[in-house]
Formats: structure tokens, sequence, C-alpha cells
């Protein structure tokens, strides 16, 4: 279902790879006076690679095995635009980002082993779901994993598709 009356209020560059880019988006649902707002991720082929079949081939198909998979503790796929310049919209879940909870992380304020071992968990589950679907996850960091208020564990979108990853 295409995605109707999206106003892109601002971007900001959060990321991106050798193929892709991707933005977080400000945007606005509906109508002014609606006053909908959200954050979401929008992913696309780099300009210089639209032209390269290959390349637009695997983003296309890539998307089409995301969109029929629901992947745990990965990011909601809520619309894939496949013609001419092909993107993804992503739901952002606005949550801190490991590399910010390490950088709170002090010897007199250790982060419980116990949560510890809950975002471990988490990140090996939402690679293990990708991995069953053939994507090869090139991009794990401390960056890419976000923890959200409620405990939640979500993966950033990174490389589901890179052809050079083999996964293990």
């Amino acid at each position: 279902m295409p995605l109707t009356n999206l106003h892109v209020l601002e971007e900001t560059i959060v990321g991106g790879d050798a193929y892709t880019t991707s933005t977080l988006a400000r945007v606005r649902i509906g109508e002014l006076s609606w006053e909908w707002y959200k954050q979401l991720v929008y992913v696309r082929v780099l300009p210089n690679l639209v032209s390269d079949p290959i390349i637009v081939n695997r983003f296309r198909e890539s998307l089409a095995l995301w969109r029929r998979h629901y992947l745990p503790n990965n990011p909601d796929l809520f619309h894939v635009e496949t013609e001419a310049d092909p993107f993804a919209i992503f739901a952002y879940d606005g949550g801190l980002s490991l590399s910010e909870i390490c950088r709170a992380v002090t010897p007199t304020m250790p982060l419980p082993r116990s949560i510890a071992e809950q975002i471990l968990d988490a990140v090996y589950f939402g690679l293990r779901s990708r991995h069953e679907l053939g994507f090869a996850y090139g991009a794990v960091s401390l960056d890419s994993v976000s923890i959200t208020n409620e405990g939640n564990v979500t993966l950033g979108v990174g490389t589901p598709w890179n052809p050079d990853v083999t996964p293990r």
C-alpha cells in the first residue's frame, strides 16, 4: 500500500554504506490540519548507482524478502518504492544507541550484567533472523544498535543485501 499525503519536512543523513544512504526524516502525514508528525528512516540507493541494474535489483529483491517477513529486533518496513529511484521507509525507534549507553557506563556505575545479556541476546536474535532469510548484515556497530526507553533493542537497517558478505 503506497503512503499518501506524506510530506518530508527535513532530512538528516544518519548512515549508509557503499551502496545506500540512510536519512532520518521528520515527516507530516496527512493534511496540514491533522498535525500528525513522525520520524522515519529512508534508505535509498546512492544516486550514482541508481543506473546499475545489478545493485538496484539486489536492493529490490532484499526489500521484497523483508516486506514478506517479520524480522524480530529489526525496524518495521513501512513502504517500498521499487521504480526508477528505489527507496524504502522504515520505522524509527528513537532509542539511545548502544554507543551512547557505553559512554555513560563507568566503573562506579556499570551496566548490569542482566541488561547486557538481554541486549546481546536481542542483537543475536535479530541478526539470526536476517541470516535465515539470506541477508548478510555488514554494518553492525555500537551506533547501529539502539535501546528504547521501554527496553526494546533494535538493529539499524544496515546492509541487509551486501553481496560481498557471507552470513556466519
